[in-house]
């Protein structure tokens, strides 16, 4: 193997490590040291990897990044049109522990994108692909009769965009009070009053 392929995938274990102390321990606690006890390696290595923690943080933050549109892009090209939007958004909501933890994940990585720029980067450029998506959905939706034609794609994909991550938030705030079915009823109403199916 290439030693820059070495590297990228080293790299890429030490973003799991630091996503895993993350999700079990909180921001806070991800160190240099904590990610090393959590990697079985040493810190020395890790900067040997990353420069300092930002841009070990910064990896976690493209790695989870990716790993999200890695589970959404099949969708997209299997789908089309409403039922597309429909399991795009399930996907994406937090409907079970694992998707609640990764959505703890985010809104830490939310606060640490107000002193990174690099961070900032790299989110903005996840919700900006989740938007593109979302918009090509609908207007596939609008464009196959199925939703109305009165309703405007960019108006309704921010709509959505508020509706996911409202409900990621409130999720992750009081996870009882949102269990899966309420999420997917919420989910099934909001097509219903703002795509109004034909």
């Amino acid at each position: 193997m290439a030693r820059q392929q070495k590297r990228e995938l080293r790299r890429e274990d030490l973003a799991k490590a630091a996503l895993r102390v993350i999700a079990q321990q909180g921001l806070a606690a991800a160190t240099v040291r904590e990610v090393a006890r959590e990697a079985g390696c040493s810190p020395g290595l890790i900067t040997h990897y990353a420069r300092t923690m930002d841009d070990l943080l910064l990896a976690a933050a493209a790695y989870s990044a990716s790993e999200a549109q890695d589970r959404i892009r099949p969708l997209v090209d299997i789908y089309q049109g409403l039922e597309a939007v429909r399991r795009m958004s399930l996907e994406s909501l937090p409907l079970n522990a694992e998707r609640v933890e990764a959505w703890k994940l985010w809104i830490s990585f939310w606060d640490m994108s107000r002193p990174s720029a690099h961070i900032k980067r790299v989110l903005d450029a996840h919700v900006a692909d989740q938007r593109r998506w979302y918009r090509r959905l609908i207007l596939s939706a609008r464009t196959l009769n199925e939703i109305s034609p009165d309703v405007d794609p960019a108006h309704t994909t921010d709509s959505l965009m508020v509706f996911i991550y409202g409900m990621g938030v409130v999720t992750v705030l009081k996870p009882s009070s949102m269990p899966a079915r309420k999420q997917k009823a919420l989910l099934e109403n909001w097509i219903k009053t703002v795509l109004r199916p034909v």
